[in-house]
């Protein structure tokens, strides 16, 4: 019956603790802003709209299928080493015939 009285006290304590503890900024740091990363993953070549995603070549990672000036599509293939998209399908669209 004594151990059950002195769990409020015990609860009380370890809010102080933490309380004090998140004063002085120990424990885990918030993230304080946000990093760019499109020059990690596309390089040179980061620009244009996304249009679609998808496995184009079966290897189990997202390939990027991106409309540059309404008339190319390029897909960028994933890649293990940065940049990680790569360009490596151009199809114009001057080409096709339309509808």
């Amino acid at each position: 019956m004594a151990a059950a009285s002195r769990l409020p006290d015990s609860w009380v304590l370890l809010a102080l603790l933490l309380g004090r503890l998140a004063l002085l900024g120990v424990g885990p740091v918030p993230a304080r802003a946000l990093h760019n990363v499109t020059a990690e993953l596309f390089g040179a070549e980061a620009w244009g709209t996304l249009a679609a995603f998808g496995d184009l070549n079966s290897d189990k990672q997202t390939d990027l299928f991106v409309l540059r000036e309404r008339n190319d599509l390029i897909v960028f293939l994933a890649d293990q080493n940065a940049p990680y998209f790569k360009p490596k399908v151009n199809v114009s669209l001057k080409d096709c015939p339309s509808s």
